[in-house]
């Protein structure tokens, strides 16, 4: 595959990523963008995708842009080959500032499907 956005450069920028987004958010919905990575291939289908999440997860925020720029986030970390480092973190996140219990539920399921294969991350072209 091919990447889509600029990858993150080291372990700083994938701090200030998580951040940006929100801890809670990226533990919560990493697996959900790892298994329909392929819809962000294509401008349209990423749109629709982005409509979609908007609609499926409506407690997440009414605010198409802010969705966006929090997936893009999420690309960026998958794109860089850096989930494993940033479910680690999530799961060292305090939970105090996380907002949400099932984040970190999440980020643990996410490794060990990734360990035990049930989910696989893509393979991108140098």
């Amino acid at each position: 595959m091919e990447r889509t956005l600029s990858p993150l450069n080291n372990y700083l920028d994938l701090q200030e990523a998580i951040k940006s987004a929100g801890a809670w958010f990226i533990g919560s919905f990493m697996m959900e963008f790892i298994d329909n990575y392929e819809k962000f291939q294509d401008k349209k289908t990423k749109k629709e995708y982005i409509e979609y999440f908007m609609k499926e997860y409506d407690v997440v925020t009414t605010d198409y842009n802010q969705l966006r720029n929090r997936i893009n986030l999420a690309i960026r970390i998958i794109e860089s080959g850096m989930v494993v480092e940033a479910m680690e973190y999530i799961l060292n996140c305090n939970d105090k500032n996380m907002d949400c219990e099932e984040s970190k539920v999440n980020a643990q399921y996410l490794l060990n499907c990734l360990k035990n294969g049930e989910s696989v991350l893509p393979i991108f072209e140098e």
